[in-house]
C-alpha cells in the first residue's frame, strides 16, 4: 500500500513520519531525493546553474542553500521556476526507489512523505493521503519557537504554503496533531492497524 504523508511547515509531518517508520513503514522522503538531485555533477544541479546563474553554488561547487533560499523565499516566481527545474527529477527518483523498495521488501506500508504533496499534484501517485495538521495559531507560535523567527517573518513562511485548511479537503486520513506526543502517537497507533488490515 502506497500512502502520501504531508503537512505544512511547523505541523510536525516529520516526527508522525518517524513515527511510522519506528511502526515499520517504509518512507521515502522527498527532502532527502530533492538534496539528492542536486549533488555535484547532477542534472538537477546543472538546471540550477543554468537558470539561477553559478553565483548560486559555494567554493566547493556544491549548491548553496542559504543563497538560493533567500531568493525564492521573497519571490514566488523564482520558487515556482525552482519546483519547475527539480520536480521532474524528484518524481522520477521517488518512482524508481518505490519500485526498488516493492521488489526488494514488500512492505505492508509505503509512505511518500512530501512536503508539496498536494501542491506539486502527486497526489495522483498515492492511494490515499495523510495530513498532519495543526490548526494555523499553534502552527506560527511553534514555527516562532523552533526558528527563532519574528510573528511576521513566521507568517511570511506560513503564507508562501497552500493553507493547512485547504489541505485539509484534499486529505483521506487527518492526524491532528495539536497536542501530546502521546496523543498524536496514538492516532498515528490507530491509523496504522486500519491501514495494515486494509492491505491485507
Amino acid at each position: 500500500m502506497l500512502m502520501g504523508l504531508t503537512g505544512s511547515i511547523a505541523t510536525g509531518k516529520s516526527t508522525v513520519s518517524e513515527m511510522f517508520r519506528r511502526k515499520g513503514a517504509e518512507i521515502i522522503d522527498a527532502d532527502q531525493i530533492a538534496r539528492e538531485v542536486v549533488e555535484p555533477g547532477t542534472e538537477g544541479l546543472a538546471r540550477i546553474v543554468r537558470e539561477f546563474g553559478p553565483g548560486i553554488l559555494d567554493e566547493e561547487g556544491k549548491l548553496n542553500r542559504e543563497r538560493l533560499g533567500a531568493r525564492i523565499f521573497q519571490n514566488p516566481a523564482e520558487r515556482e521556476k525552482l519546483n519547475r527545474l527539480l520536480h521532474p527529477l524528484i518524481v522520477d527518483s521517488m518512482r524508481a526507489k518505490t519500485e526498488k523498495i516493492k521488489k526488494e521488501k514488500d512492505p505492508d506500508l509505503l509512505i511518500w512523505d512530501v512536503p508539496l504533496l498536494i501542491e506539486g499534484n502527486l497526489t495522483q501517485w498515492v492511494e490515499a493521503v495523510i495530513l498532519v495538521y495543526t490548526p494555523k495559531e499553534i502552527q506560527l507560535e511553534r514555527l516562532m519557537k523552533r526558528n527563532a523567527l519574528s510573528k511576521e517573518e513566521a507568517e511570511k513562511r506560513i503564507l508562501a504554503q497552500m493553507d493547512i485548511e485547504e489541505k485539509k479537503k484534499y486529505a483521506d486520513y487527518v492526524i491532528d496533531n495539536r497536542g501530546t506526543l502521546s496523543e498524536t502517537e496514538r492516532q498515528v497507533d490507530q491509523l496504522w492497524k486500519q491501514l495494515i488490515s486494509k492491505s491485507g
